[in-house]
Formats: C-alpha cells, sequence, structure tokens
C-alpha cells in the first residue's frame, strides 16, 4: 500500500490518523531488512574488492620498499580494518556495516599474515596459514554476528581439510573449526530457518564435510565404507523433529545424504570393486569395527526418532556395513545383494510417487532402476537381443508410470470437485 491509498483512506475517514501512521510505520519497518540486506551485500563486495585492491597495490610496487616500510605496509589495512570494526561495534551500527567491517577485517588479517611471513622469512605452509586465519578471525562471527563471514570461514575450514593429501597426517582441526562453527548456525536456523542463508549453509556444510572426508582414511575400501555412513548421518538428521519442522533448511542433508549413498551403492554392484575391497579390508579391521559401530548407531538414532517404518536410506546404515562383511567371505554375495538393494530402492521409490502423486519422486525411482539396468548392460554377458528387451521395458515402465499417475491425479481431483 503506497502513502497515495492510505491519503485516500483517511480523506473519506474509513481509518483514523492514528492507524494510517501505524500503517505507514509497518511498511516502512517492512522494507527496512531488504535494504538493510542489499547494503550489507553491496558492502562484502566492495570490502571484498578494496581488500583485494590494497593487496595488488601492495604487490606491485613492493620491490621497491625497504623491510620497515613493507612491515608499516603490512600492518596499515589491519590497524584500518580494526578501527572501522570498533567504531562499528561501539555504534552499534546497522546489519550492513557490521558485514562489511566483518569482512574487511578477515582479508586484512590474512594479507597482514601472509606480508609478515614472506618480509621476515617465517616458514610455514597452506595448512599453518589457513588454521591461524580461522582462529584469529573465528570470533568476529560471534562479536558481529556476521553471516558473510561464517560462510567464508567455513569456506576456509573446509580449504584447511581438501588441501590434505589421502594417507597424510588427518586434519583433525577441521573438526574442531566446524564445532565451533557450529553454535553460530544453530543460533541461525533458530532465528530465521526459511532465510536463504540458512537454506543456503544447509548445502555448504555437508558439502564441506563431503569434500574432507577422504583425508581421514588410510584405505580405500575403507574411504568408500565411511561415505556411506556419513550419508546415512546426513539423511537421518533430516528425520529429527527438529529438521522436521525446518524442512528448507533440511535440504541440502537429505541431497547429499541421498547423492552420497546411492554412487556407493552403485559401485557395489560392480564384482571388481569388491575384490579390491576385499583385499585392503584385511588390514584395517580397526576402521571396519569403527565405521559399523557408527552405522549401527545411526539406525539406532534413526528407530528413535522416527518411530515408525524406517526408510531404506537410514536402514543402509546397517544393511552396507553387513554387505561390506560379507565381501570378506563372498565377493559375487556382496555384488548381488547391492544390486538388489538398489532395486529395491528404485521400486519403493517409484511405489511411493505414486502414492503420493509425487511425479519427481515416481521418476527418480524410474531412473535408479535405469542406471541399475545400463551399469548390467557393460558387465553381464548376455546377448545384445534381450539387452535391447531390457532397455525397451524400462522405457515402457517410464511412459506407463508416468500415465497412471497422471490418470490417478485427474480422478483425484475429480472426485474432490464432486
Amino acid at each position: 500500500m503506497n502513502k497515495k491509498e492510505i491519503d485516500e483512506l483517511l480523506e473519506h475517514n474509513i481509518i483514523s490518523s492514528e492507524t494510517a501512521r501505524a500503517i505507514t510505520t509497518y511498511y516502512e519497518q517492512k522494507k527496512r531488512p531488504t535494504e538493510g540486506w542489499l547494503l550489507a551485500v553491496f558492502g562484502i563486495v566492495g570490502a571484498a574488492l578494496a581488500g583485494l585492491g590494497i593487496i595488488l597495490l601492495f604487490a606491485h610496487n613492493w620491490d621497491n620498499f625497504t623491510k620497515t616500510t613493507r612491515t608499516l605496509l603490512a600492518f596499515l589495512p589491519l590497524v584500518i580494518a580494526q578501527a572501522l570494526a570498533v567504531y562499528t561495534y561501539i555504534k552499534n551500527k546497522s546489519r550492513g556495516w557490521q558485514e562489511t567491517a566483518a569482512t574487511l577485517l578477515l582479508f586484512a588479517v590474512g594479507a597482514c599474515i601472509a606480508l609478515i611471513s614472506q618480509i621476515y622469512n617465517i616458514p610455514g605452509d597452506i595448512h599453518t596459514y589457513t588454521a591461524t586465519l580461522i582462529l584469529l578471525c573465528l570470533p568476529l562471527v560471534y562479536i558481529f554476528r556476521s553471516y558473510a563471514l561464517w560462510i567464508l570461514l567455513l569456506l576456509c575450514s573446509t580449504s584447511y581439510g581438501g588441501a590434505t593429501t589421502a594417507g597424510e597426517h588427518p586434519p583433525y582441526l577441521y573438526f574442531v573449526f566446524i564445532t565451533l562453527l557450529l553454535p553460530f548456525y544453530f543460533r541461525m536456523l533458530k532465528n530465521n530457518a526459511q532465510g536463504n542463508t540458512a537454506i543456503v549453509s544447509g548445502w555448504l556444510i555437508p558439502l564441506s564435510v563431503v569434500s574432507c572426508l577422504y583425508a581421514f582414511s588410510p584405505a580405500d575400501s575403507f574411504l568408500i565404507l565411511i561415505y556411506m555412513a556419513m550419508g546415512c548421518v546426513f539423511y537421518t538428521i533430516t528425520l529429527t523433529p527438529y529438521f522436521s519442522q525446518r524442512r528448507r533448511a533440511a535440504t541440502g542433508y537429505r541431497f547429499f545424504g541421498i547423492a552420497t549413498q546411492l554412487p556407493v551403492l552403485f559401485i557395489g554392484t560392480f564384482n571388481t570393486s569388491w575384490q579390491i575391497t576385499a583385499l585392503d579390508a584385511r588390514f584395517e579391521n580397526l576402521w571396519f569395527v569403527l565405521a559399523v559401530v557408527l552405522s549401527a548407531l545411526i539406525l539406532c538414532f534413526a528407530v528413535a526418532v522416527k518411530k515408525q517404518t524406517i526408510t531404506l536410506y537410514a536402514a543402509t546404515a546397517v544393511l552396507y556395513p553387513a554387505i561390506f562383511a560379507l565381501a570378506l567371505a563372498s565377493e559375487v554375495i556382496a555384488m548381488v545383494l547391492c544390486n538388489i538393494l538398489l532395486l529395491v530402492i528404485g521400486i519403493a521409490t517409484v511405489y511411493k510417487g505414486i502414492k503420493t502423486y509425487n511425479f519427481g519422486k515416481l521418476n527418480f525411482g524410474l531412473i535408479v532402476i535405469a542406471l541399475l539396468t545400463l551399469c548390467r548392460f557393460f558387465d553381464t554377458d548376455i546377448s545384445f537381443e534381450l539387452r535391447g528387451i531390457l532397455f525397451l521395458i524400462v522405457g515402457l515402465g517410464f511412459f506407463a508410470a508416468n500415465y497412471i499417475l497422471i490418470k490417478k491425479k485427474q480422478n483425484k481431483n475429480i472426485s474432490h470437485e464432486n
């Protein structure tokens, strides 16, 4: 409602002057958050560009400066950024100011650490640099309640964990950083679980964990088992009452839960994958036991939370480690069980899609079945005629299932109208 419409209502005595003022105040306050976030976004971009610009200016003339001048120039952006941050905090400035000050201070700290290390030839590597930057700037997240800084530090933590080569010393500090960042994330969910920042964070956290898991397993076979367990964790937490009331914020966890489990199962449908697994497992029994215990705990957690029929994705927390154990005795049995489990998941998803009139679930289940058929196309010794018939059946299944669901939905709508 614009001012002209309010004045018109006031002129015809439809509303009182107090009501007109209340309506005007309401719409002004409603506009402020959008304006504040626009200022925050442009402030963050401006701070990032300004920080990069300062670094480039210094880099261009760096060789012409003395060591003392270089040191002063290294601390100059940090002093300016700290002054801006203190001013913003004391004056309790707007969201845009806080986001800008926090982001600029992060870049200033990073530049100062890098420059001082270069000036005085202080030894170190990317892990040490990233860890130092995160530890110094992490308190700023809670001081300024900065969403942008939280995301940037999450990305820095991911860089720290992902920079480790598989087989090296695992970057356990990664989990320390994530744990220290989680309280702010839960506060974000509590205040506005439907907000864009909470939804984006719900995608970035599982993506970060998936990107860094490879550094925590010495054997490829156990790495794939750990990925399966983590996929079950992601999917299971979406079943909790906490996230069931915040469905949009849980979308990323559900996606990565399924997207992590299904590729592992598809890999297990090939006999050669279990030959490697059986060989490695004889030397890494401790990792196997830990993964099985973790998976069993996940399933128990799912049972306690769901209190009804457990979904196949949650049940995989125990089913896959059992298949993994059977691979030590018979690789063929493990391969067959993975094929059966995937087929059951595909059929169950198709059935649920038809039952709930959900075309997305219906076609997702059909895609799982089609991909399973395609995998068997390459490693099964059957004639091309039989392979063609199988693909024809799958194609007709796509058409028939969608046609049946369309008819059911039309009949349901007609019955409701009557």
